[in-house]
């Protein structure tokens, strides 16, 4: 047979119109159409690590809701602190605008605007090194969680040393796991 040839899929389940816009040559092989494997085709990993060809629009729309496909982003915690800025600028510059205002504008709780505001509380030291953490797929070392807590600490001496904690702690976890 001819290596150079992909069988196409059962005639019975493929709609071969879909097939035969791929390309322009249609050829049979024991009667089944055959495409030439230089056609366009999406690859994406399926179960178990198994590749799976696929029509490049069927591909796309796998590789939009699978996290291996996905683009590294910005951490949480850099989006909150970012807009953390947003909303303290926003309080200032607005005269009159409250707290509760702003919340129910962004359908939010209030105390989810404060837990948010209370991220500019951290030590610059702190701020500095979530501005500088690199995208990621995975979620950060420190969670949400912590990162709330960290900023209710008023002291900045006794945040460093909970932060340093937290680090250790973390990375420490993180190598257990691997």
């Amino acid at each position: 047979m001819l290596s150079n040839w992909l069988p196409a899929y059962d005639t019975k389940r493929t709609d071969l119109t879909r097939l035969n816009t791929l390309s322009e040559l249609k050829v049979t092989l024991n009667g089944f159409p055959a495409l030439l494997d230089l056609s366009i085709f999406g690859h994406v990993n399926g179960a178990k690590g198994a590749e799976c060809i696929l029509f490049p629009s069927d591909a796309e729309k796998i590789k939009r809701y699978q996290r291996r496909y996905k683009p590294p982003r910005p951490l949480a915690i850099q989006r909150l602190l970012q807009r953390a800025l947003v909303l303290k600028e926003r309080l200032d510059m607005t005269p009159g605008l409250t707290r509760f205002a702003l919340a129910k504008h962004l359908g939010l709780d209030p105390s989810r605007i404060t837990q948010i505001r209370n991220l500019l509380n951290l030590a610059p030291q702190i701020q500095t090194y979530i501005r500088n953490l690199p995208p990621t797929k995975h979620h950060d070392l420190i969670s949400d969680h912590h990162w709330m807590r960290l900023s209710r600490i008023r002291n900045q001496e006794l945040q460093l040393r909970k932060f340093g904690h937290l680090q250790r702690t973390s990375q420490a976890r993180h190598k257990s796991c691997r």
